[in-house]
């Protein structure tokens, strides 16, 4: 015997609210676990690197305090631990900022009839870019082909930088946004086409 299941459509992740003339719409992002796994163990790893790091730096500069004359000795050690440390950290960072974005981060897009403002927030740090509408043109759904496992690169690697399926020409750039699928571009398309035509 053969059966059927009717497969219900999936409801969109967006939220459109709109407040003095401008059309806010705000995406969740994506939560994808193959990239917040192992970021958010290699955060856990990092901070408690860190910690440690940040006492036996205590310690070692308490000794160096008392006894200036090792400074010349151990002048190579802390120049590689110094710079091995700070590459240590921006690694950390990011490992930190995707986590973060994948768990709670959203993208908001603010349209009005001057601007179209791209922000990408997570929790205490945001970053916005506005766009003016004079210099915007085609507006557009343009799907990017990207395998997934290649998305998960470009997610950990570009911290959401230039991709999306929306985009529009800004003079001699395309600048892209909205992470979502393609149908869900659409809608948005036809949310931002609906309250400026």
């Amino acid at each position: 015997m053969h059966t059927t299941t009717i497969v219900q459509p999936v409801a969109p992740r967006y939220v459109v609210t709109e407040q003095d003339g401008t059309l806010r719409i705000t995406l969740p992002s994506r939560k994808q676990w193959l990239t917040i796994i192992p970021a958010g163990l290699f955060v856990v790893a990092w901070a408690a690197i860190m910690i440690v790091v940040a006492i036996g730096g205590v310690l070692v500069l308490l000794q160096l305090l008392a006894h200036p004359e090792t400074l010349a000795v151990e002048l190579f050690p802390l120049i590689f631990f110094t710079i091995w440390i700070g590459l240590f950290s921006v690694g950390g960072l990011i490992a930190l900022y995707t986590t973060l974005w994948n768990l709670a981060g959203r993208e908001v897009i603010d349209v009005s009839r001057q601007r179209i403002r791209l922000s990408r927030i997570i929790p205490g740090w945001g970053r916005s870019r506005d766009y003016l509408a004079e210099h915007i043109r085609d507006l557009r759904v343009s799907p990017l082909f990207i395998r997934r496992f290649y998305r998960h690169r470009i997610n950990l690697f570009s911290l959401g930088e230039g991709q999306g399926q929306l985009a529009f020409d800004y003079g001699a750039r395309t600048i892209r946004f909205a992470d979502a699928d393609e149908a869900e571009a659409k809608m948005i398309l036809d949310e931002i086409r609906q309250r400026f035509p």
